[in-house]
């Protein structure tokens, strides 16, 4: 800690302020210099390690994918892929590789960890003549599997029994008519429900920049249920004043 000097003399204590004034700053700016800032901290890259669920094997050619920074990158051989491009309000990633189900998850930057191990599940075996895989290339995710995916998650079960009608559910051909989420009422009379909003099953906070990185073109299959009685079971949380949900939107990502 630098101090101010105690003597004075008749004509230098103007001087000798001005110094020590000088010396201070300097001493300041190497500290700052030094120390990281918080963003600076939040940037550090997200390490991510995936396996197979049943055998525990490093499983290679993973696509991982930052949602919100639209930063992408695939595991190697070892399983492993470090993510550098974070953003700053948290990363929502999705892991997918080819016969195995998908996992979405939401990472704050409030754990100073940044290293995290997952396991995919592999997919059921399709009934022979139901579903064929028909994918446009060997690195990417079929529509049998996007079918499957959506069996899986109750999608086209819930589009049968649900109390909602049938404009809460949209699907691809539809999304195709838009080119952002905002347009929904314009499309279906009914819009997304930001307090109760879940992307791949993993509920999220909306952000201000929520339609920039949710495009209509990585959507599948979306379910809007604007009133309580329609809301799924699994999905009608309780709110923080304690009442239950009214409404409720669930996005099922390509």
């Amino acid at each position: 800690m630098v101090c101010p000097p105690r003597s004075v003399g008749d004509g230098s204590q103007s001087r000798l302020l001005v110094v020590w004034l000088r010396v201070a700053i300097m001493l300041a700016a190497m500290v700052a210099g030094s120390l990281p800032v918080a963003g600076q901290l939040q940037q550090r890259p997200l390490l991510i390690t995936v396996s197979d669920s049943v055998t525990g094997r490093p499983l290679d050619d993973v696509q991982v994918l930052d949602f919100r920074t639209g930063t992408s990158a695939r595991t190697t051989a070892s399983g492993t892929v470090a993510l550098s491009h974070v953003d700053s309000a948290g990363s929502l990633i999705t892991l997918r590789k080819i016969g195995y189900r998908p996992m979405t998850r939401l990472i704050t930057n409030a754990s100073s960890d940044r290293t995290f191990s997952f396991t995919l599940v592999p997919l059921p075996q399709p009934v022979p003549g139901v579903l064929t895989a028909r994918r446009a290339s060997s690195r990417d995710r079929g529509r049998a599997d996007t079918l499957r995916i959506l069996e899986l998650n109750g999608f086209y079960e819930r589009r049968v029994t649900a109390a909602a009608p049938a404009s809460a559910f949209v699907t691809e051909e539809k999304l195709r008519r838009i080119t952002s989420l905002a347009n929904l009422p314009h499309l279906t009379g009914r819009g997304l429900c930001t307090q109760n909003l879940y992307v791949d099953g993993v509920r999220i906070r909306p952000d201000r920049f929520l339609f920039s990185w949710l495009r209509p073109e990585m959507v599948v299959a979306i379910e809007l249920y604007t009133h309580a009685a329609e809301i799924p079971a699994l999905y009608n949380v309780t709110q923080p004043s304690g009442s239950t949900s009214i409404c409720a939107t669930l996005v099922w990502t390509k």
